[in-house]
């Protein structure tokens, strides 16, 4: 996890991406305007906002997490869609926690990420939060990217 060696304090005085396929860190450069949105928060941690299954979410952006997972309290999830995975778990605060899936449309901005395997966390979101889940890069498909702290968005390849 790259949050665990350097964290937001140093990285976020500069932009950078991270090239999941050169296995680089590149400091300076933009977001590619042709993938890239707004970023909701950029203090104390990076949100951005998501559409998952037609809900409004707010995402922490996270490269450790390795997929999209939110929190069973902030989402309205149909039991009938959902899927358990009694060989998949998660490890949280709280513990290793079972996980069920959703498969949902999941929008960032205007952009169509396709249907993929949403986590549905078996915790509840802590009070204080102010977001819905959490946005890993790798298992998402993305193979880079980047954060432009200049013009407040946050890319993808």
């Amino acid at each position: 996890s790259l949050g665990g060696i350097v964290g937001l304090d140093i990285l976020g005085t500069a932009n950078f991406s991270i090239d999941y396929q050169r296995k680089k860190i590149v400091f300076g450069g933009e977001a590619s305007m042709e993938r890239a949105v707004p970023l909701a928060t950029s203090s104390p941690y990076l949100l951005v906002k998501a559409e998952v299954e037609g809900q409004q979410l707010r995402l922490l952006l996270d490269s450790g997490t390795p997929g999209l997972l939110v929190y069973r309290n902030r989402i309205d999830a149909k039991n009938d869609k959902l899927q358990m995975d009694p060989n998949r778990s998660l490890f949280t605060a709280g513990g290793m926690n079972q996980v069920r899936w959703l498969h949902a449309e999941v929008k960032l901005g205007e952009h169509h990420l396709n249907a993929v395997d949403v986590a549905i966390a078996d915790v509840d979101s802590e009070p204080g939060n102010d977001f819905d889940g959490l946005l890993g890069f790798v298992k998402m498909g993305f193979h880079k990217v980047t954060f432009d702290f200049q013009k407040g968005l946050f890319g993808w390849e």
